[in-house]
């Protein structure tokens, strides 16, 4: 439909939505629209389109998709003044750390900011560590981005390089993320580029959070930390953060910003997912030809027969696989039955070591990260089977490069690649 939006206003619109300008001028987060070119606002996104002159556009909006004018331009006068700061004092190479809660426009900040020192002549590099609600990469992992023009989402931007964490929650991986965040801090700057946005997860609250916080900041060495907070939910945060002499910024959160529940995050996962794993066909990746991660099947030395053989005897279980390290014995049984945890604690007592037990078929649709020779990331996977005789990994993929390492995440995906449960580590 046709809708005119008079000089000043603003519409907000909530995907799935489509608008072309037609005539006049204007423009979202600091990148103007073409005329009749397309922009599709994505389901879960709410982008503000403002006029800057009276404009005449055409809107299609989806199912579920909303359209709301508002008087005046939606984007925080302190947001303003935090670019123009930036803007003008920043010295090459700079980078800049954004916290906040869920849903407290993190990437539209990060968008605005972009899209206006683009425009300045400074050459822009956007790190996405949202690992639940990626828009650069697909969740699970971290990704870098590089601007070449003011964008309207930081979706559109090609992810440059790719680094697979296994989990939506940094919460038991931070480690993971942190090393990560250093590699792409790293390439950025050899790229050189002038500014570097950090762009953080949602984890604020809770036991953990502080410290998590200080570690990435301690690892990014920012020269800017911005924190956008509703009230001041970040202030144990901040306060710490200052304490370590970081250079701090507070920014309120837009009243405007597009507030998504729980199953609604999860279903823009599940369209992320869906997205990387388009085309997949099933590759057989032998485990003498690429190296796990994250997981200790093919990590350790296969029990011949008679030692396989001797365990069932003392577990009363058939096993289809197992294999040992120093530290521990991996067990894959055939399956479970009510008396195996006894006598598990007794078996790791006789061995000295932790036994690890799965059941054959539990790794039936764990997501996976597959790596080049090269550790760069050439695809999402989906395991459908493991042939423990052959010692065969079947994975589902649309990567067409050699693979020289499978990473295993703690996901599980169904055949349309749902999220059906995050399990406890698997094989790890």
């Amino acid at each position: 439909m046709h809708r005119t939006i008079e000089k000043g206003k603003t519409l907000l619109v909530g995907g799935p939505a489509s608008i072309v300008v037609l005539a006049g001028k204007i423009s979202a987060l600091g990148a103007t629209l073409t005329k009749n070119n397309p922009l599709l606002v994505r389901r879960g996104r709410a982008i503000p389109f403002f006029a800057e002159e009276n404009t005449l556009i055409n809107l299609t909006l989806g199912e579920g998709a909303t359209a709301e004018e508002i008087d005046g331009d939606t984007v925080p006068e302190d947001w303003k003044v935090s670019v123009e700061k930036i803007i003008h004092h920043l010295k090459k190479p700079y980078l800049v750390m954004v916290i906040g809660a869920v849903d407290c426009g993190k990437t539209t900040f990060c968008t605005f900011l972009s899209n206006h020192c683009q425009k300045h002549g400074l050459k822009v590099a956007v790190i996405d560590a949202d690992i639940g609600q990626s828009d650069i990469g697909p969740p699970t992992t971290i990704s870098l981005g590089v601007l070449s023009t003011p964008l309207t989402d930081i979706f559109m931007l090609r992810a440059e390089s790719i680094i697979f964490v296994g989990l939506t929650s940094p919460s038991g991986i931070v480690d993971r993320i942190i090393s990560g965040l250093a590699t792409l801090k790293s390439k950025a700057l050899n790229m050189g580029i002038d500014l570097v946005i950090v762009n953080t997860d949602g984890w604020v609250q809770g036991e953990g959070a502080v410290e998590y916080k200080l570690s990435i900041a301690k690892c990014l060495e920012p020269n800017l930390i911005v924190g956008i907070q509703q009230e001041n939910e970040l202030e144990p945060i901040l306060t710490e953060l200052e304490k370590s002499r970081f250079t701090i910024t507070r920014i309120k959160s837009s009243p405007n910003i597009k507030r998504r529940d729980r199953e609604e995050r999860k279903k823009l996962r599940e369209q992320a997912y869906h997205k990387y794993l388009k085309g997949a066909t099933l590759r057989l990746l032998p485990l003498n030809w690429v190296k796990t991660e994250y997981a200790y099947l093919g990590s350790g030395r296969p029990l011949t027969l008679d030692e396989t053989k001797e365990m069932e005897k003392t577990l009363e279980h058939a096993i289809a696989y197992a294999e040992e390290t120093p530290s521990i014995n991996l067990i894959v049984l055939k399956k479970r039955g009510p008396s195996v945890e006894n006598k598990l604690v007794g078996l790791s007592k006789r061995l000295g070591k932790q036994v690890h037990v799965v059941v054959e078929g539990e790794e039936q649709g764990l997501l996976v990260g597959l790596l080049d020779s090269n550790r760069k990331f050439v695809g999402l996977g989906v395991i459908t089977g493991i042939d423990y005789e052959r010692r065969t990994l079947k994975v589902l993929t649309p990567a067409k490069s050699q693979i020289a390492f499978v990473q295993f995440s703690q996901v599980k995906l169904d055949k349309y690649g749902r999220e059906v449960e995050i399990i406890k580590p698997y094989l790890i």
